[in-house]
């Protein structure tokens, strides 16, 4: 027999050679006299012919009228193939005896049965006229291995099926998370590097990686957005794990025909209500009004208010206002932004997802008053420690913040209010429950952040040492020990402020205070928190944008209109700085208007014309779980 019978393929494309096939049909040649007939099979993935003669003849040839349903034979080139790829399919016509049926003209249909998810398309069915009938079937959709049928002449065959299965990609990874989730559709950030991950295996982009459930299945794809892609350096991915409970999921790549399914309003959105948001305002007299935007699809959003709670439906990038809401938790199916609308107490509403348990206020203001809140199913053990300018402690609060519940507390420092807790719980800072109110962050070794008037960093942990790098070519540099902090001059009035960025060799927190017509504060944000689209909810002078890298932005009024267009750009370590509007003519930036970047980039907005306030954006829309699970990233195999 000869040897091109045998026909393999690598990394389980073929299991089964060829060989059995043909060995079961022998007979093929054997027809009226001498006589050789060829078969062609081709495909995207690989290439195979045979050709056999044979001089004996039966004593009758077959004919399409000794069609047997039960002999007949189809089989599929590949048993897996790639999303987009093709495999040949075959139909071969016997009799009741085995013998190939040597002519043509029988009327032949390949389907898919429905024992399996994969999913593709059938060309038309080419007739050899030699007993072989075939087609091309190309994967559409990833699923579990599904069986072929084939209708000749109206009649299915019913000799044993054969399978075939789509895939996602040639190469996979198991990703474990320690510890398993213990929130459903929890986020969890994976980063590839080139340690962990072979880049020459993916497409240039990372356009061709998937995530699953299960290593092979394949019957749950996870949502996931890739935030950054480096593939000479560390890419960062967000996955939105489904179940509760998951300790594992996999990542596939190694599909040139892929296109990107990356999409961040889908792994920031959920199928049911989450509580997401906290309003920490205690201000409870006088217009408590609360303006919330919505940056996904049309959705319910609840919020505390005096009353119990108010539900609206907002419609995607448009802003509700809700009225008399009070301290309480925001609940949402996709991410929001909001603000109290006044003058006074709390301004933005503050994601879950920022709960830390180190944190402070590098600069106090007065009559000092922190407001927290602890999202944990267990009491947080809760410090305050005062610092004064030189870095001396100066005294110890301690207070317990219960499971689920705020707590306000009025407490006066020196210099620099620095927080511990026992656990995350989220932490506002303000000054006399009117002004300089401002979300307390996490610590970060790379912040950005703009110095208004004034601004000021503050050392969490001993032995930190760094530069401050600003955007008027001047640099401050700084040493110390927990409960230091550092002064940063160089301010300016309005949209004026100097751009910072901080780097440092262990995490400080910053801030920069009060522009010159107002007294409110904007914390500066570790990079990694930073967005590159922000919804704007509250009509305002100006927006005042700080860049690491350069950022090509874009203003957008609530008609989509273009309002402006600009370049953020760093030299080096010294940030780009830019601003959009016009402190002095009004409130030019309307309720509703969006800012884009192609690129993270740090922002602050000053609602009306004297309120200072950071904004939140899609992906901190993320729901709380204590400890985060963090990912492990396998070795890898091949399908």
């Amino acid at each position: 027999m000869p040897t091109n019978f045998f026909f393999y393929i690598k990394k389980g494309r073929l299991t089964l050679p060829f060989f059995f096939l043909f060995l079961n049909s022998l007979l093929f040649s054997c027809s009226q006299g001498k006589e050789k007939v060829e078969f062609d099979v081709t495909g995207t993935n690989g290439d195979v012919s045979s050709s056999n003669s044979n001089t004996a003849s039966p004593a009758s040839t077959p004919t399409n009228s000794d069609l047997s349903l039960l002999k007949s034979e189809s089989y599929f080139q590949y048993t897996r193939i790639l999303d987009g790829k093709t495999s040949s399919v075959s139909f071969i016509a016997k009799d009741s005896t085995g013998r190939i049926i040597s002519q043509g003209g029988l009327t032949v249909v390949f389907e898919l049965a429905v024992d399996g998810t994969s999913s593709g398309t059938f060309s038309a069915v080419t007739d050899n006229s030699n007993g072989l009938y075939t087609a091309t079937f190309t994967g559409t959709s990833i699923g579990t291995s599904i069986s072929l049928k084939t209708k000749v002449g109206g009649s299915y065959v019913t000799s044993l099926s054969p399978q075939i299965q789509v895939g996602p990609g040639s190469y996979f990874r198991k990703i474990s998370v320690v510890p398993a989730t213990t929130t459903s559709e929890y986020q969890v950030k994976v980063d590839l590097n080139t340690s962990n991950f072979d880049y020459s295996k993916a497409k240039s982009d990372g356009s061709d990686l998937r995530f699953y459930s299960e290593i092979f299945a394949f019957i749950q794809p996870f949502d996931y957005w890739i935030e950054k892609w480096d593939s000479s350096g560390t890419s960062t991915i967000w996955v939105q794990v489904a179940g509760i409970a998951t300790s594992a999921f996999y990542l596939f790549y190694g599909n040139d025909l892929a296109t990107s399914n990356s999409s961040k309003i889908e792994t920031f959105s959920y199928s049911a209500a989450k509580d997401l948001y906290y309003n920490m305002s205690s201000y409870t007299a006088g217009s408590t009004t609360m303006s919330i935007c919505n940056y996904g699809a049309a959705a319910d959003v609840t919020a505390t208010v005096s009353t119990g709670t108010e539900t609206n439906n907002i419609l995607q990038d448009a802003c509700v206002n809700f009225s008399n809401t009070r301290q309480g938790v925001i609940s949402a199916v996709t991410p929001i932004v909001g603000r109290v609308v006044h003058s006074s107490g709390h301004d933005t509403v503050m994601p879950i997802s920022f709960a830390t348990s180190l944190t402070g206020y590098p600069k106090s203001r007065g009559a000092d008053q922190y407001r927290f809140f602890n999202p944990n199913a267990v009491d947080a053990a809760v410090t305050l420690y005062d610092y004064d300018s030189s870095g001396t402690l100066l005294g110890t609060f301690p207070y317990s913040v219960t499971a689920g519940n705020f707590l306000n507390v009025v407490q006066d420092f020196t210099t620099f209010g620095l927080v511990e807790s026992s656990i995350p719980i989220l932490t506002m800072y303000n000054y006399s429950n009117a002004s300089d109110v401002v979300d307390l962050v996490k610590g970060g070794k790379d912040l950005l952040g703009v110095i208004a008037s004034s601004a000021a960093i503050g050392f969490l942990k001993n032995g930190t040492s760094g530069t401050a790098y600003h955007s008027n070519a001047t640099t401050t540099v700084f040493i110390g020990d927990k409960g230091g902090s550092k002064v940063l001059a160089g301010g300016g009035s309005q949209n004026a402020g100097v751009a910072v960025r901080v780097i440092s060799n262990k995490e400080v927190v910053g801030a920069g205070q009060a522009d010159g017509d107002g007294s409110d504060s904007e914390a500066f944000w570790p990079v990694d928190l930073l967005e590159d689209d922000y919804l704007i909810p509250t009509a305002s002078q100006y927006v005042k944008i700080a860049c690491h890298q350069t950022v090509n932005i874009t203003v957008l009024n609530p008609d989509t209109s273009t309002y402006g267009t600009g370049t953020c750009t760093p030299t080096g370590n010294t940030p780009g700085v830019i601003d959009f509007g016009d402190p002095g003519a009004g409130i030019p930036i309307l309720t509703g208007s969006r800012v884009l970047g192609d690129k993270a980039f740090y922002l602050y907005y000053e609602y009306s014309n004297q309120d200072e306030s950071n904004l939140y954006g899609i992906k901190h829309a993320r729901p709380y779980q204590y400890p985060e699970s963090i990912p492990s990233i396998g070795s890898e195999g091949s399908w």
